[in-house]
């Protein structure tokens, strides 16, 4: 019986997706590698500081982009929320945490060879305040950029 309770709180990041994106207040968003090409199309032509110039460059190498935005999360449903990402990501991914007094963040990147540099996702989950965000990112990722990308969250 025990084992079967455990199982069930196993999901994978799809279903957690699912799960949150149910909350009627909750903003999902995929945008897919069309898109992306369209925006770095747009910003070569625009007037960028160097900074801007450089974050869009991260973007060549993203496939595909999915975020949900869940508003109004009180602490224990923040908590929750955490731990659903985290028993998603405990297989097959690479886990790291970051916990300052404003966020919660988990990270975690997923490699398709073990000693490649690159990760093929990338997630990143947080809660700062009353407000959670997950985000999935698809492509070949150089980690060395993953501080990059994640202030293209904030």
């Amino acid at each position: 019986m025990l084992v079967v309770g455990m199982t069930a709180m196993a999901q994978s990041l799809d279903e957690v997706f699912t799960k949150y994106k149910a909350n009627p207040s909750a903003e999902y968003v995929t945008i897919g590698k069309d898109m992306i090409n369209m925006m770095l199309s747009m910003a070569a032509s625009a007037e960028l500081s160097d900074e801007d110039r450089k974050q869009m460059e991260l973007f060549k190498d993203i496939d595909n982009m999915t975020t949900l935005t869940i508003p109004d999360m009180d602490e224990a449903k923040a908590e929750t929320f955490l731990n659903d990402v985290r028993n998603a990501l405990k297989k097959g991914y690479e886990l790291k945490e970051m916990n300052d007094t404003e966020d919660n963040v988990v990270i975690a990147s997923k490699k398709n060879k073990k000693k490649d540099k690159y990760a093929s996702e990338i997630v990143i989950a947080a809660c700062s305040g009353n407000e959670a965000v997950l985000m999935l990112i698809t492509g070949k990722l150089d980690q060395e950029n993953l501080g990059s990308l994640m202030s293209l969250g904030k």
